[in-house]
């Protein structure tokens, strides 16, 4: 059995991977430099304001981002319904799948 393949398909999911990947070099490349404490971690969001009364969070979220090679772009931080909230973004690819909602959850949990 010969597997057909559409030459269209195939030309348009490597059009819209090559179009993504360039989108993501460039978020990458106009991020403002990393954070001069946290050197793991790029502060969208104002660090001052992210960070107080959770400099140990921060620490924590900093070294399993280098021990996982990658960095975290923190564009959010706040309170909601079910208690603080941290939005990241990964930047490379990692060496392991590493959960860090469970951290700051655990840590939100703990300072309660």
């Amino acid at each position: 059995m010969v597997r057909k393949k559409s030459p269209i398909t195939s030309l348009t999911n490597y059009k819209n991977k090559k179009v993504f990947m360039k989108l993501a070099r460039d978020y990458a490349d106009n991020l403002p430099k990393p954070s001069v404490t946290f050197p793991n971690l790029i502060f969208l969001y104002d660090e001052s304001l992210a960070i107080v009364d959770r400099e140990l969070l921060f620490r924590q979220l900093d070294s399993l981002a280098k021990q996982n090679r990658q960095r975290l772009v923190v564009t959010d931080v706040g309170y909601d319904r079910t208690g603080l909230y941290i939005k990241l973004d990964e930047i490379g690819e990692g060496q392991q799948e590493v959960d860090y909602e469970s951290l700051v959850s655990e840590w939100a949990s703990n300072q309660s």
